[in-house]
């Protein structure tokens, strides 16, 4: 993490700052805000793009959802003393691009302007090829997910068919195979390195159905 990760009453309690992921899907960063005070603090927080691709969008989530274009949150959130704040998250949209791109996040006392954190988001885009075809269903949840993913499909050829987890490298990390055409199942995510995996339905070895999800502990 680049950036002030200690302010005078703020500091960062969690922090997932770099994402993966295609890049015709959101990649997602993640950070918790804790009120290290003795007294309730009043945060703003304002973004800077430092390096995107042309046509990328960005726009960040304050407990409201911004949208692109706004780079400073319009309302401030109030954090008591002691108390987390989890509804940060960062968006990068790169709309086909490639390229990685950064994205610095400042959350900062509007009653003392010195009193700031800052952290660098950096997305990286990958070119994980994903087929998809409306027949076939897949749900996930909790998304994201700690020590367990609930996973629901269904699908209408169960013949060579399995579900199959990808890390943000494109490597396959679990495999199971597909017994009932409307099933689900438990992924145990303890042993997942915090991140963005794809679950997919395979056939054959042709990918049918994507669902990305995250592991964050």
């Amino acid at each position: 993490m680049n950036g002030n990760s200690i302010g005078q009453s703020l500091s960062f309690a969690k922090i997932l700052n770099d994402a993966w992921g295609t890049p015709n899907y959101d990649l997602i960063i993640q950070a918790y805000v804790i009120n290290t005070s003795n007294t309730a603090v009043r945060i703003k927080m304002r973004s800077e793009v430092l390096e995107a691709a042309v046509g990328s969008q960005n726009y960040f989530c304050l407990s409201l959802c911004y949208a692109p274009g706004i780079t400073e949150s319009p309302d401030f959130e109030q954090i008591e003393p002691g108390d987390t704040l989890k509804s940060f998250k960062g968006y990068y949209r790169p709309n086909g691009a490639l390229d990685a791109a950064s994205i610095k996040y400042t959350f900062f006392n509007i009653n003392n302007l010195t009193d700031s954190i800052q952290l660098v988001g950096r997305f990286f885009p990958s070119p994980l090829t994903i087929l998809t075809f409306d027949e076939n269903k897949l749900q996930l949840f909790p998304n994201p997910a700690d020590e367990v993913l609930q996973v629901n499909f269904k699908i209408k050829n169960n013949e060579n068919s399995s579900i199959v987890v990808f890390n943000s490298l494109g490597q396959k990390i679990y495999s199971e195979t597909i017994t009932d055409n409307l099933s689900n199942f438990k992924i145990n995510t303890t042993n997942f390195i915090n991140g963005v995996y794809f679950c997919s339905i395979s056939e054959g070895g042709k990918l049918l159905k994507t669902e990305r999800f995250m592991v964050v502990h």
